[in-house]
């Protein structure tokens, strides 16, 4: 604990990770228990404490990520009992295609968005549809749960972490529209793009392995090379990390300072720069962590005070 004992953001952070898991596993009244509680040993702390204002705000930041961690969970059942409660039947639905997960000439795999109704949810369908990002589709759908047919052990649990409520399972398919695709598919083709032009302009190998490293574009690589790199113990090397942040934030600062640019619009740009690279190299996690703590680091400066770099992680991690 003594970790936490100047960092009260970064308690309040760990507090909000432990509790998310088990919010999910509590029904009706016991969902809206523990934050009450919560709430009343806090207020009972602080009166008792009421000398101590660094205790008040480590209490109130443990209040709050009690009541946060509950709270998203409660909001989470709110905006998706419709789709929640159409399991085990029949609806008729319009979808969104988001993104193509498997695609074969059997069977096929779809994120989709529902129109109308809130929340995603996976479309399993033969390969005759085959509907491209952005296609419009109308019909009706027979809703199961995320576990129905389970391809491998914890898909269901994979699907509800990627915030997918159901899977539908196609009766009747009135319609399939061309649409515009989204943001991420958008994102997902400028990074192919840029991919396509690394290999165009390196030599075989060179090509692949800099898409991969720069872009987390691995498409290309052999089967030999990925083991290669785990058996070298480099692997990580082909994950975008905070590694691969760090040194072109710094190149792209060098490069900033020789145009004469001053440091607060140099650190504005280069928040926006890693922003924008966490999103085109497809936001991983390892991506998204580094992304948040580099930023936060540089608002650090903007705001004229100090990083601490285990309350930006945990952070991060919240």
């Amino acid at each position: 604990m003594a970790l936490f004992r100047a960092r009260p953001l970064a308690a309040g952070c760990l507090v909000f990770i432990l509790l998310v898991p088990p919010a999910f596993a509590l029904d009706g009244l016991l969902l809206f228990l523990v934050p009450i509680i919560a709430l009343c040993l806090s207020v009972g702390c602080f009166f008792l404490r009421r000398r101590a204002p660094y205790v008040a705000l480590c209490l109130f930041l443990i209040f709050f990520a009690v009541a946060l961690a509950f709270g998203r969970v409660a909001l989470d059942r709110v905006l998706y009992r419709e789709i929640d409660g159409a399991i085990g039947g029949e609806r008729e639905l319009t979808l969104r295609v988001e993104d193509v997960t498997y695609e074969s000439n059997y069977n096929s795999e779809y994120t989709v968005k529902l129109v109308g109704v809130r929340g995603f949810a996976v479309l399993r369908a033969d390969g005759e549809l085959q509907p491209l990002p952005g296609s419009i589709i109308r019909g009706r759908f027979q809703v199961e749960a995320r576990s129905f047919e389970s391809y491998y052990e914890g898909q269901g649990t994979a699907y509800f972490a990627e915030g997918q409520r159901a899977i539908l399972i196609p009766r009747e398919i009135e319609s399939v529209t061309s649409g515009a695709p989204s943001v991420s598919e958008r994102l997902k083709a400028l990074r192919t793009r840029a991919a396509n032009r690394l290999r165009g302009a390196m030599e075989e190998g060179a090509g692949e392995l800099s898409a991969a490293i720069l872009l987390g574009d691995k498409s290309g690589l052999s089967d030999t090379v990925v083991r290669d790199f785990r058996r070298t113990g480099v692997s990580h090397l082909l994950a975008i990390s905070g590694l691969h942040l760090v040194i072109l934030a710094g190149v792209l600062d060098r490069f900033l300072y020789r145009l004469r640019i001053g440091k607060k619009p140099r650190v504005c740009l280069i928040m926006a720069f890693c922003v924008f690279y966490c999103l085109l190299s497809g936001a991983s996690h390892s991506t998204l962590r580094a992304a948040l703590m580099l930023c936060i680091l540089y608002l650090a400066f903007l705001l004229r005070s100090d990083a601490d770099p285990v309350t930006s992680l945990f952070f991060a991690g919240a």
